[in-house]
């Protein structure tokens, strides 16, 4: 429910310095973009997402599970080309090649137990 409710809906920017540049370089601002997992309709993370052209990085790399819905496609593709004026790199998730299925979540009890057990 946690999942489903609140972190959907929570986008997250988080900043942080790792200083190994030497003295004096001006900083290089490094976006990295990672489980969108969109779905059709998803407006307002959309606008967030194409926010993050505002903050000018110097490179975008977005490491993947950009979907989860295939009626999603147009719209992350959309969401994201802001940034595509950006040099940058992507790499698959695992939600990029396969559609997302939908799980049982006692099947994770269930597995555990059976470990447990074995």
């Amino acid at each position: 429910m946690y999942a489903a409710g609140f972190e959907a809906r929570s986008f997250r920017l988080r900043r942080v310095t790792v200083p190994v540049l030497p003295s004096g370089m001006r900083p290089l601002r490094v976006l990295q973009v990672s489980d969108i997992h969109m779905v059709s309709g998803q407006r307002k993370k959309q606008r967030w997402l194409r926010s993050l052209a505002g903050l000018r990085p110097d490179f975008v790399i977005n490491t993947g599970d950009n979907l989860s819905d295939a009626e999603g496609i147009p719209e992350v593709l959309d969401a994201l080309g802001p940034l595509m004026e950006f040099p940058g790199a992507y790499v698959f998730g695992s939600n990029d090649y396969y559609g997302p299925r939908f799980r049982n979540p006692a099947r994770y009890l269930w597995e555990r137990r059976r470990a447990a057990t074995a």
